[in-house]
Order: C-alpha cells, then sequence, then structure tokens
C-alpha cells in the first residue's frame, strides 16, 4: 500500500473510532471533553496551547486557526499542519 493510501486509510479509522468514542461518553453521562497533548518536545505550539481545553461533547475544540471535534479531525476542515502525525487524545469530563 502506498503510504499516502496507508495514512489516509489510519485517518478514516480513527476518525470512526473517536465518534464513537463521544457517543460512548454521551451515553455514559459525560457531558464535557479535554484535549490532552503528548506533552514532550515534538508537540506542536498550538497543541501545547490547547493541552486541558475543555469542550462541550459536540462543541469543537479551537487548536490554532482551526476547529476540531477530536485530535485528528477534518471534518470541520481543519488545516492539515493541525491533523497530520497529531498524538494528542481527548479525555470525557463529567
Amino acid at each position: 500500500l502506498h503510504p499516502r493510501v496507508r495514512r489516509q486509510r489510519q485517518m478514516c479509522i480513527r476518525d470512526r473510532c473517536e465518534c464513537a468514542a463521544l457517543e460512548g461518553y454521551y451515553q455514559s453521562g459525560y457531558t464535557k471533553k479535554m484535549w490532552v497533548s503528548f506533552k514532550d518536545n515534538k508537540v506542536r505550539d498550538t497543541h501545547r496551547v490547547a493541552d486541558g481545553q475543555v469542550r462541550s461533547l459536540f462543541e469543537p475544540f479551537d487548536i490554532g486557526n482551526s476547529q476540531l471535534m477530536f485530535p485528528q479531525d477534518s471534518s470541520l476542515g481543519a488545516s492539515a499542519k493541525e491533523i497530520v502525525n497529531c498524538r494528542c487524545v481527548m479525555q470525557p469530563v463529567k
């Protein structure tokens, strides 16, 4: 498989998993989510600033000049510089 095709496939799978996670958080009684960076020297400045940002479950995070529902989300037109190779995660918050 060509590396670009492999990366696109991985992003689609992650998108589905993250959407399912949001639904699972909602059904489990969570009302918010938090952006969590990897906290190392490879983290983008915009992701470091976003670390700890809390939003309602179905409200996007503000990452730089982009909005993302979860790390690596491209559904709202996020810039590739904010999603490619991102290692951040989201965590549920009550």
